[in-house]
């Protein structure tokens, strides 16, 4: 199996665990049926996943810290009305 396959079951295991909703697993299947290394493929699967799902915990956590920092133009009783009301109706508020 080429270098290129194992950069590309990294990337779609990493992709999927962060912005793209599609399984990965049809990835490694494909790479273990076309002759990849069982132990390779299993560790980049792993590895691509783990750091997919930091990075997706990491952007949630910047959100989070966007969501408080001061706004330009905002005045700070609206920003306090804004962030009540994304704490209390959650996603759809922001709508």
């Amino acid at each position: 199996m080429e270098v290129l396959s194992y950069w590309a079951l990294f990337a779609s295991s990493f992709l999927s665990a962060t912005v793209l909703p599609f399984s990965s697993e049809a990835v490694l299947a494909a790479a273990l049926m076309n002759g990849g290394d069982p132990i390779r493929c299993l560790v980049l699967a792993t590895l691509g996943n783990t750091l997919g799902g930091m990075t997706g915990y990491l952007l949630g956590r910047w959100g989070r810290q966007a969501l408080y920092a001061p706004r330009a133009g905002l005045s700070r009783g609206r920003q306090q009305r804004w962030v009540a009301r994304i704490e209390r109706h959650g996603a759809v508020a922001a709508i």
